[in-house]
């Protein structure tokens, strides 16, 4: 028995000293008043004794308490100095008069600079406390700088309090699931322009690991040339930033892999901060990829600024030109005649930057074009003279009464599928600045105009609250406010006066709404980001504490929780697909009445079934196939069983398939010539061989590969005398884009070594 009361004795002693241990905490104050001096600083002594070290676990500094009168918040800045020498900002260029009582800590959900006058609650610093519980020596003298920074007012600091205790502040990210990019600009302010010289470090321990802000294990550590980037986002305090990657004396730009993305030296840090379901963007620029376009890749990482955590930031390619980016031909100031001159050049429809070189549109008074390749203060008289005549000659043929003839209208001129393409992403996300601003084209040498790279969706699906934003039942390119500074190009109403125009739009819609457009697929786009960013969104909204609120000009009524951004961005998705695919209809259907039309991939061949009603005039059936959806090739005919007032059965069997989506659809022709075509069907499979497609090709080889990750890939293509003509190394993707325009016409072999060694010769035509 005395044991046990022995016991419970003991139980009970540990018990409170573990409940006092917990509750423990020690205060150290200023209170006399100190005045501050006008234009000038004041260091606050707070003399700090007999405590242990401090760190974020055990026992350290829990808040700061200020008291300071002034009368005007943006004169000052206020900093809090450990006997280390260590500096953190608790407060700077804030709008109000005085601090009363503010309590600065680790815990709070609101930011001081997000706060609004008077500041009497709990906040956090602008950075974090837990800088300071570094496992210093605590003891000694702490000083609370406050600096006045303009002459007018001067001011008194009243009292400064400093608590430690055993529930330290503890940094916002200590670790994430994402890439960590630090930032350091030595004491410099990141500004509009120029670019100012920093150092970036980037922490990335590969798929699955964590990564954590003291790892020194860095995948980056060198010199970047920085600054502020973008228009309206520059009035958001959540800035976005652009940068180059630089040597180590910080003066030239040179090319590295960030990430694992191709080497380059121009990158940004996009911020999405109207944007709270951190996505609209990267989804855009996938489904643009997976459209076969080339579109930024994006990377989501979390970024520190002057140990300032800055929140969820999307680290992306710039566009520009460059082999892995928009590859299109060197231009020299001496390339000033033909074929050279004719590419290739990058252009825009944007807000422009004040060092620009523009040229206006001359049919369209409200366009202005900018030239982004070669750069205005680079392009030669010749060269810009070229590509302005050419778009003239481009937008003339579209206006012309001829504009629909396949020889001298608009087709002449410009790559029409990625127009098509454009269209189809302006559209479904309802992107209001889409054609008018942030739009981007390209001109490859002896090519014509590609639309592209699509850019700047953040206020797209469903994310303005103004020009039709919100709404799920309205175009875009019939853009109706003319009091606008920035119009629609005239282009786009006129392509849809084109009836074969409209049928290839809406046949290639149908067809990607079979897979690409597909609602599921749209939706696991929304929940693989979701779930990536899920842990890291939580802390982007306790450092930018928005949800909930209007920013800049999101609709009502405003989803109140994360959870509810991404449930909004799903349901506008699915209403505005329901709306197009209401508006735009079907492809032209059978006048023979058309019931069925399937294709499945049994044993590598893809069989095709259709059925009629009834064959008033049939004579024969075209098969035809397109691996993009767009370009159709034919196949086989298969000649009708009409005149018929019964149901008739067909199939064709495609035994040379491809890997990848193959998309078919029939070509009807009556027997006075009259043709109709069926809807688009789409199967997607792989194989394990190399392929071609088509053998065929004019500017592009389009290589679909059996491999599986990411590895390099030699290509060789040799003519018929067994000359090299063009080498390649290449990351290895299911399907490979190379294009081939500097090939004379002919017949030649393409050789391919894969990592392991192993040789694949493959043949094909150039016309």
């Amino acid at each position: 028995m005395k044991i046990l009361l022995q016991f419970i004795k003991q139980l009970l002693f540990f018990l409170l000293i573990l409940i006092v241990s917990n509750a423990y905490s020690q205060q150290f104050s200023y209170n006399n008043v100190i005045t501050i001096p006008d234009n000038g600083s004041v260091a606050v002594p707070i003399n700090v004794s007999g405590l242990a070290s401090i760190d974020t676990f055990n026992f350290g500094l829990e808040s700061v308490t200020i008291d300071i009168s002034h009368n005007d918040d943006q004169e000052l800045e206020i900093q809090l100095q450990s006997p280390d020498g260590s500096k953190i900002l608790l407060a700077k260029n804030l709008i109000g008069k005085g601090f009363q009582n503010t309590h600065f800590d680790g815990i709070s959900h609101e930011y001081i600079d997000l706060a609004y006058e008077p500041f009497e609650n709990s906040y956090r610093p602008v950075i974090d406390l837990a800088i300071l519980n570094n496992s210093q020596n605590p003891n000694g003298q702490w000083n609370l700088i406050v600096s006045d920074n303009k002459t007018g007012n001067t001011g008194t600091v009243n009292k400064v309090t400093l608590t430690f205790g055993n529930q330290p502040a503890k940094p916002l990210l200590s670790s994430s699931n994402l890439p960590i990019v630090k930032i350091n600009t030595n004491g410099n302010e990141i500004v509009d322009e120029p670019k100012i010289v920093a150092d970036m470090v980037i922490i990335d321990n590969g798929v699955g690991k964590r990564n954590s802000v003291n790892d020194t294990n860095y995948t980056y550590n060198g010199k970047i040339g920085i600054e502020i980037r973008g228009s309206t986002s520059q009035y958001f305090p959540k800035k976005q930033y652009g940068f180059e990657t630089r040597d180590a004396g910080g003066s030239e730009s040179i090319d590295v892999s960030l990430l694992g993305l191709p080497k380059e030296s121009d990158w940004i840090l996009s911020a999405n901060y109207p944007d709270k379901s951190l996505m609209r963007n990267v989804m855009a620029y996938q489904l643009a990829r997976e459209m076969g376009n080339y579109a930024p890749r994006t990377i989501y990482c979390e970024v520190i600024i002057n140990n300032e955590y800055r929140g969820v930031f999307v680290l992306e390619e710039k566009i520009k030109k460059g082999k892995d980016r928009v590859n299109i031909e060197k231009l020299s100031a001496g390339d000033t005649t033909y074929p050279k001159l004719t590419g290739g050049y990058m252009f825009s429809i944007d807000k422009p930057d004040p060092d620009s070189k523009l040229w206006d549109s001359r049919l369209n008074y409200e366009v202005t074009f900018e030239y982004l390749y070669p750069k205005g203060k680079n392009i030669v008289t010749q060269q810009a003279e070229y590509l302005a005549n050419y778009v003239d000659s481009f937008e003339r043929a579209l206006n012309g009464p001829d504009f629909k003839d396949s020889v001298i209208g608009f087709r002449k001129y410009i790559d029409e599928k990625s127009f098509m393409d454009l269209f189809y992403l302006n559209e479904i996300s309802n992107n209001i600045d889409g054609y008018r601003i942030s739009s981007f084209f390209y001109k490859p040498r002896l090519g014509k105009i590609i639309a592209g790279p699509v850019w700047d969706y953040d206020i797209a699906w469903g994310n303005a609250n103004y020009y039709n934003g919100e709404k799920t039942n309205s175009y875009v390119y019939l853009f109706d406010f003319p009091s606008f500074d920035f119009q629609v190009p005239f282009w786009w109403g006129k392509f849809m006066e084109d009836q074969l125009w409209k049928e290839n739009l809406i046949c290639r819609y149908n067809a990607l709404r079979q897979s690409i457009f597909s609602k599921q697929h749209i939706n696991n786009i929304i929940d693989s980001v979701a779930n990536l960013i899920d842990e890291s969104q939580k802390r982007n909204f306790i450092r930018w504490n928005i949800l909930g609120q209007m920013i800049f000009a999101n609709p009502e009524p405003i989803p109140q929780t994360y959870v509810d951004e991404v449930a909004y961005l799903k349901n506008w998705a699915s209403a505005r697909l329901d709306f197009l695919d209401k508006d735009l209809g079907l492809c032209p259907q059978f006048p023979t009445s058309l019931l069925d039309l399937q294709v499945l991939n049994s044993k590598g061949i893809n069989k095709l079934t259709w059925k009629t009603g009834a064959e008033p005039d049939n004579n024969y059936f075209l098969i035809e196939r397109s691996n993009d959806g767009h370009t159709f090739n034919e196949l086989g005919k298969i000649v009708g069983k009409g005149p018929s007032k019964v149901s008739n059965d067909y199939e064709f069997n495609d035994e040379d398939i491809i890997n990848g989506t193959m998309y078919y659809r029939i070509k009807q022709v009556d027997k006075d010539g009259n043709v109709s075509y069926s809807s688009v069907v789409s199967v997607n499979y792989q194989n394990s061989k190399w392929h071609l497609y088509p053998n065929q090709i004019r500017d592009q080889l389009s290589i679909y590969s059996p491999l599986n990750g990411n590895q390099k890939v030699a290509f060789v293509i040799y003519n018929m005398q067994g000359q090299r003509v063009k080498m390649m190394n290449l990351s290895n993707h299911s399907v490979i884009h190379q294009s081939v325009r500097e090939l004379a016409t002919g017949n030649y072999f393409l050789q391919i070594t894969d990592a392991l060694g192993n040789k694949t010769v493959l043949r094909f035509s150039k016309n």
